[in-house]
């Protein structure tokens, strides 16, 4: 499976956090996202993706992702996202089919863009230490802990029955 990431997971030590020892088995190149730009979530150190016609948010393609990844990346979340197909352009130019993980109202962003080296500065040691216990508790109580919706938990489901993730 394919995502675009454009947040706080194009940092290794997040995608290493909420991971684990996968992260290093993911294969991960920039790529763009037309359309869209980051802004600051309204109440939060993240980003959210905000649909602008002449914007083009920056990110990564990341393949190889299985099941347990999507159901581990759902708990680092939360709920308020939801998958979505889109195109992206990778550095060949190539366009490409990937999922993103929009908000699930456009008004979960708040005005302000939001930047990854900013964020890394400011915020990043915070989150970190914050992530640790977070997944931390996924690892303790497995699926019963884990902040995912169920229309995600239903969409999860589908792909692992279709075949088109890997455990």
């Amino acid at each position: 499976m394919r995502l675009f990431f454009y947040g706080t997971l194009r940092d290794p030590d997040v995608r290493r956090a909420v991971f684990g020892a996968r992260a290093g088995e993911l294969s991960v190149r920039p790529a763009i996202m037309p359309g869209f730009r980051p802004h600051c979530a309204r109440g939060g150190d993240f980003p959210v993706l905000v649909r602008r016609t002449a914007a083009r948010a920056r990110g990564q393609l990341v393949e190889g992702i299985r099941h347990a990844d999507l159901v581990r990346l759902f708990h680092f979340e939360g709920r308020h996202f939801v998958l979505s197909r889109h195109l992206v352009v990778d550095p060949s130019g190539r366009r490409l089919g990937a999922w993103v993980l929009l908000p699930d109202s456009p008004r979960r962003a708040s005005a302000k863009p939001w930047c990854l080296r900013r964020w890394q500065l400011r915020r990043k040691s915070r989150m970190l230490l914050r992530l640790g216990t977070w997944m931390l508790e996924f690892h303790r109580f497995g699926l019963c802990s884990v902040d995912i919706a169920w229309p995600v938990r239903r969409q999860l489901k589908a792909w692992r029955e279709s075949g088109d993730l890997a455990d």
